[in-house]
């Protein structure tokens, strides 16, 4: 910033009248809008006024002349410390400041000692370049013209280039604080496409030269660093929607190249990141900040699938909860897998970040709702239906994720387990009151026997047996989520020594539960 019309100065085609720009070829809707800009500011009414009033100052001078003319101006403004886009307050500090002034005058003297290198130099007249423009209108016009350079219309193009560039003399605008309004632009009509992620990486890389090259050695100011920084946050922010949104975003088959230009942008996204932020802020690597995208991005996916969990009353409406989010999380990770799996896989593994991220979301859920069902004071009488259900839900994912999981320190049939026990624990009283109850109001019928005599039969004694027998097919049915190899024997305490679900369920506690019914 600051170095001026410095870095990449065209003399050829700056020897003019600064503002005598080709305006004739320029289009009436674009210099009605500047005038209507500038009239709105009490400024001159009209382009045509500010090119007479060039056009007589110029009477009898050449453009060299001109031209050197506005070179000694801008000096004025160094000396005076009114260069109108580069105040001593821009910057963040008063070195800064300086350091920039003596950039700006060491090459201004540069070009005045080429252009006109015997004395005396031109002189100037009474009221030769008033400056009257206030500096938001010239901020404001600079966005104009940036604007319209960047519409696709090839007739517009050449014109306004030629009056960007005699704006951007006459001011002292700087190349950075162009290239920033033209990222601001582009981020004001962004969309999720390989041809704006293009653009947007070949504007972060032009930003990182200025940046980076020991032979620009920009000085930014204040305003430029925090619109910089805004841009960049909002990029970030349109990579991390992409990430989060990507199969809704983009159709491989139709647009193969959006995530190719994504990953370009983010890599350029984060070289300019290195160069503005301080170190501690900045991100050190692609696959650091999309292991950070991802994981963001399932935990947002997870958080909608769960929905209302967290409100729902019935224990048994948030296991059939549970079981739904894993089978929606199941579909997630199949879609990464087939299709997006080999486009980052110079970066990072997103399927084994994702099957990682949401198995641990779902252990945790589902050890929260353990909890909670274990201190409830009420167990629904089919919560041992969905528990199963559950159970089985998550060691089929298990199963189908072994390939990519990590080691967890504890698994998750220790929750199951808890579930296990409370719905024992009700259980025990709910059997005793039924035997009570289906004594008291049990009625026998005499059989008649062969032998001649009877036998008294209960009504209640099949009912009871059905019940006792549910209650152990439970239990059973949980040692066949946790046998490797799966074993025929249905008794836990086969497999008591192996697994953190049997050494639970085969406990001294469930072995009297057992005895007691």
């Amino acid at each position: 910033a600051g170095a001026g019309a410095g870095e990449g100065f065209d003399m050829g085609a700056h020897i003019t009248d600064p503002l005598a720009a080709p305006l004739h070829r320029v289009p009436v809707e674009v210099l009605r809008e500047i005038c209507l800009l500038l009239r709105g500011a009490g400024l001159t009414s009209s382009f045509e006024e500010l090119a007479a009033q060039h056009a007589a100052m110029a009477a009898g001078r050449s453009p060299l002349q001109m031209f050197v003319l506005e070179l000694r101006r801008r000096q004025g403004h160094l000396v005076a410390n009114s260069s109108p886009f580069y105040l001593r307050l821009s910057f963040p500090t008063p070195e800064h400041y300086d350091r920039w002034r003596n950039m700006e005058e060491a090459h201004l003297q540069s070009l005045l000692t080429s252009l006109w290198p015997s004395a005396p130099l031109p002189a100037s007249r009474s009221g030769d370049f008033p400056d009257t423009h206030p500096h938001h209108v010239q901020a404001r016009l600079l966005c104009l013209l940036v604007r319209h350079i960047r519409s696709e219309r090839p007739d517009l193009a050449a014109p306004l280039e030629a009056l960007k560039a005699n704006f951007d003399f006459y001011f002292g605008v700087g190349v950075l604080l162009t290239k920033i309004v033209d990222l601001e632009l582009l981020l004001a009509e962004f969309t999720h496409d390989a041809r704006m992620y293009t653009q947007a990486a070949l504007l972060i890389d032009q930003l990182c030269i200025l940046f980076t090259t020991p032979t620009h050695a920009v000085v930014p100011t204040q305003t430029e660093i925090d619109l910089l920084r805004t841009c960049l946050n909002t990029l970030h922010s349109h990579a991390q929607g992409a990430i989060t949104n990507m199969q809704a975003l983009f159709n491989v088959f139709a647009a193969p190249d959006a995530i190719p230009a994504l990953l370009r942008m983010l890599d350029s996204l984060l070289k300019l990141d290195r160069a503005v932020h301080p170190p501690s802020e900045a991100v050190p690597s692609l696959t650091e900040k999309l292991t950070r995208y991802f994981s963001e991005a399932v935990n947002r996916k997870f958080t909608s699938h769960l929905g209302t969990f967290d409100r729902l009353s019935s224990p048994t409406t948030k296991a059939a909860r549970l079981v739904a989010t894993i089978n929606m999380a199941a579909a997630d990770v199949d879609v990464l897998a087939r299709i997006f799996r080999h486009l980052f896989a110079t970066y990072l593994d997103v399927v084994e970040l994702a099957a990682n991220k949401y198995f641990n979301d779902i252990c945790a859920t589902l050890r929260c709702f353990a909890n909670e069902c274990v201190q409830s004071s009420v167990v629904p009488d089919d919560l041992c239906q969905e528990s199963i259900r559950l159970a089985f839900t998550v060691a089929q994912l298990e199963q189908r994720w072994r390939a990519v999981l990590h080691p967890h320190a504890e698994g998750w049939q220790v929750d199951i387990a808890k579930l296990t026990v409370r719905w024992t624990d009700s259980l025990e009283l709910l059997v005793a009151k039924w035997v009570q109850e289906a004594v008291a109001k049990d009625t026998f019928t005499a059989l008649r026997l062969d032998s001649g005599g009877t036998l008294a039969v209960s009504s209640s004694f099949i009912d009871l047996l059905f019940i006792l027998a549910k209650s152990i097919e439970f239990l059973t049915s949980l040692c066949m989520l946790v046998q490797e190899p799966p074993c025929t024997c249905p008794a836990p305490a086969a497999h008591t020594a192996h697994t953190p679900l049997n050494a639970t369920l085969s406990s001294s506690h469930l072995d009297h539960h057992h005895h007691h019914h």
